[in-house]
């Protein structure tokens, strides 16, 4: 794996009142927002794939743990945590109960796990300063600006949980996109949670990896105990994150930016707390790249 970049990127358009809400907030107030995988561009991105293509024995596995999860479930609440857990008789009778349904059950379940995905946050950033096409979908056709962070300072905190998470490894640190021409070799059913959460928030088409992407990504502060009892989470984490110490370090102004929006830039800069450093993209005269000016 190569070394990760000192910076990462994020442009941004300085064009509707939401996209300088979203510049200002981050220069004068160090906060930044966090999306939604729901919201992204890409229909592939972030979406939980349920395969049609399922033995029945690998059903049966699935169905199995799912069942005792769902009676362990049920025991811890009537007779607290330390209680007996369920016999593989009482496993074995709810999996019969449950089988004629069981495909059904498991577009619930996939319907479940994706609704807790898109209650993540998602910080996308791109290696990448000088990009003719970032700068034209992300930064109104390189009249905005990006952003520059150092990679090692952006790290957001996550809740103290007394358990374990279901997630594990959970992503905390920008993590890189990982690019391919088809889905992960990872299943709804036989991968581990943990394993196909990463898989699935980490993996774009090929057709992105001009993008050079990588992900800060913050779970939603409620865990799913097991898929039929879960509740959507409370408290989502697409929204506004305090910007951790240190971690902006540029602003690039892009090579059409407009006058009067430079000196917004400018303004909100001076209002800063911290002195951060003014970039610009220049067109190089005899090549159809950009050039940063300043560094």
């Amino acid at each position: 794996m190569p070394d990760a970049p000192e910076f990462l990127h994020r442009y941004r358009s300085m064009t509707s009142l939401r996209a300088r809400e979203d510049v200002e907030r981050i220069l004068v107030h160090r906060q930044i927002h966090l999306s939604s995988p729901a919201w992204f561009n890409d229909p592939f991105d972030c979406k939980v794939p349920r395969s049609r293509d399922v033995s029945d024995a690998t059903l049966v596995a699935w169905l199995n743990a799912r069942c005792w999860r769902e009676l362990r479930h049920r025991i811890e609440v009537e007779s607290g945590p330390f209680a007996k857990g369920p016999t593989d008789s009482q496993v074995a009778r709810r999996r019969e109960e449950l089988w004629v349904t069981r495909h059904e059950i498991l577009d619930q379940d996939v319907a479940v796990f994706q609704r807790y995905v898109d209650n993540c946050g998602v910080l996308s950033l791109s290696e990448r300063s000088d990009d003719i096409l970032l700068w034209s979908h992300y930064a109104d056709s390189h009249r905005g600006v990006c952003l520059r962070f150092r990679h090692d300072a952006l790290r957001f905190p996550q809740d103290p949980d007394p358990k374990p998470p279901l997630m594990q490894n959970v992503l905390q640190p920008a993590e890189q996109v990982e690019y391919s021409e088809s889905y992960p070799a990872t299943s709804f059913v036989w991968s581990p949670p943990w394993e196909r959460y990463r898989a699935w928030m980490l993996t774009k088409s090929s057709h992105w990896c001009y993008e050079r992407e990588w992900r800060v990504i913050l779970q939603p502060k409620k865990q799913p105990e097991f898929e039929d009892a879960v509740e959507l989470p409370t408290e989502t984490r697409h929204d506004w994150q305090s910007l951790p110490e240190d971690a902006l370090v540029g602003v690039i102004l892009g090579c059409g930016i407009k006058p009067e929006d430079e000196r917004t830039v400018q303004e909100w800069l001076r209002l800063s707390a911290a002195t951060v450093p003014l970039f610009r993209a220049r067109k190089k005269p005899d090549r159809f790249e950009l050039e940063i000016i300043g560094d």
